[in-house]
């Protein structure tokens, strides 16, 4: 584990979940943008969207290392984070058609957000 430690940096992993949600949010947006007619498009353009907010999120995490600092950018980065979250997760459940207990997980995050 110590090697692990010393390899992974928590800059370096902002940086790479940004490239990984924003690469995730590009692929859904063209694929909605090149099949508009899909039934389940509409989820398709909500998971993207909710992969782009969270790369805005982790990006604006990423700023203090810029020398960008502003007292309430964790706090915006978190909700984007979060509301990313919350899209990605509608725009899974449109997707496969599912609108039933699946969306169980949103009590609890309400209640604790």
């Amino acid at each position: 584990m110590t090697a692990f430690a010393s390899i992974l940096h928590a800059g370096t992993l902002l940086v790479v979940n940004a490239i990984l949600a924003l690469l995730s949010a590009a692929i859904f947006i063209v694929l909605y943008a090149t099949r508009p007619k899909v039934a389940a498009s509409k989820g398709v353009l909500l998971w993207g969207l909710g992969y782009g907010a969270i790369a805005l999120g982790f990006c604006i995490l990423i700023l203090p290392a810029f020398k960008v600092e502003f007292s309430y950018f964790v706090l915006l980065a978190n909700l984007l984070i979060d509301a990313g979250t919350i899209l990605t997760l509608f725009g899974v459940a449109i997707y496969l058609q599912r609108w039933g207990w699946e969306l169980w997980a949103l009590l609890p995050a309400a209640i604790l957000g």
